[in-house]
């Protein structure tokens, strides 16, 4: 939803951030391969030569995905040294050899195994804060260039070998990017703990959690109300319905229109009857008029199989978009238009 991709955007930091020690323009670790696997091993980089290092195992499902890609970037780039490291996996058996030879041509670049959390899991992605894989480094000249998706390698690559590249400006966003990341994990790791609490009837412990998160950072905020109404959903009938219409009486658009995260997240948990409620309240509440209440409506009906429901507030979101910024942007509209048109086409 646009409304909570902004919140985030504008959270501040749920932590003080040191400096990554590797980043966007830093100097490249070095190459640490236990065994290649396949192509022709890089036992180190020249400064004269561009290389793609690509962080992946055996286990990654987008990782698979990724590889035929990557494949075809690197036969369009002869000029370019790919590797493909095997990392956060045991080679048990020589099982990723097997992998990598089952793969045939669609893995046609070098292919190595770091191993598992050591290796360059330890020297490359822990340094960078990389949580997640796959993930490719672009170096050129030993400096490190461009940090992201495989998917997404393209154009910085082909920007970065005409050195036409904004390093600067790709540092900034990826340590953004990073430090939200953190943010994120850390909210879930206190929401994680909060629920053990309340679950194990600590009250008073699990509240002090949320009102430690919500001083933290408007992401911290906004999720600590949803788990604080879900809980009085659970807890205290007439609680939770003073509480869910306070919201809805809010004079701040974010609280009527967090009443549709409450709903999702009371659907998700099994509980329907007050996901049910808090919707039709948040869609009272909004006059059926906010484009971010009727996208999570549509959600929240989808989950709950009420394609009727779904497909009506689906469409009211789409008429109102057509004429509001920033949801006038042609790729939103088309995604709109794609969604109603699959919705009206289940049975």
């Amino acid at each position: 939803m646009l409304l909570f991709n902004t919140l985030l955007a504008a959270a501040s930091l749920f932590t003080v951030q040191a400096p990554l020690p590797i980043t966007i323009g830093s100097p490249a670790p070095t190459i640490s391969v236990r065994k290649w696997l396949k192509g022709k091993p890089i036992a180190s980089m020249k400064n004269d030569r561009t290389y793609v290092v690509e962080f992946w195992a055996t286990w990654c499902q987008p990782c698979k995905a990724c590889i035929p890609h990557l494949t075809e970037i690197a036969a369009k780039n002869k000029d370019v040294s790919f590797a493909g490291i095997s990392i956060w996996e045991e080679d048990h058996g020589g099982n990723i050899q097997r992998f990598v030879m089952e793969m045939g041509p669609r893995m046609n670049y070098a292919v190595g195994y770091s191993g598992n959390r050591d290796g360059m899991a330890a020297s490359w992605m822990a340094p960078s804060r990389q949580a997640g894989i796959p993930v490719a480094f672009v170096i050129k000249r030993g400096i490190i260039q461009w940090i992201g998706n495989p998917m997404a390698l393209d154009g910085p690559l082909a920007q970065i070998k005409a050195d036409t590249f904004d390093v600067a400006a790709a540092k900034s966003a990826y340590e953004q990017s990073v430090r939200m990341g953190q943010a994120e994990r850390e909210v879930k790791e206190a929401l994680n703990k909060a629920e053990e609490l309340h679950a194990a009837g600590k009250l008073a412990e699990a509240s002090g959690i949320l009102a430690a998160l919500a001083a933290k950072s408007p992401q911290g905020s906004m999720k600590a109300r949803i788990a604080r109404a879900v809980w009085l959903a659970k807890d205290d009938g007439a609680a939770w319905r003073r509480e869910i219409n306070g919201l809805a009486d809010g004079k701040d658009e974010e609280s009527r229109m967090l009443l549709g995260a409450i709903a999702i997240e009371l659907e998700r948990q099994g509980d329907e009857a007050n996901g049910r409620e808090a919707m039709a309240t948040a869609l009272k509440a909004t006059l059926e008029a906010d484009i971010d209440t009727l996208l999570s409506a549509s959600i929240f009906y989808q989950d709950i199989h009420d394609k009727k429901t779904a497909l009506r507030v689906l469409k009211r979101a789409r008429a109102l978009s057509a004429g509001t910024e920033p949801y006038n942007r042609p790729e939103f509209l088309k995604m709109l238009d794609k969604d109603i048109q699959a919705l009206s086409t289940q049975p």
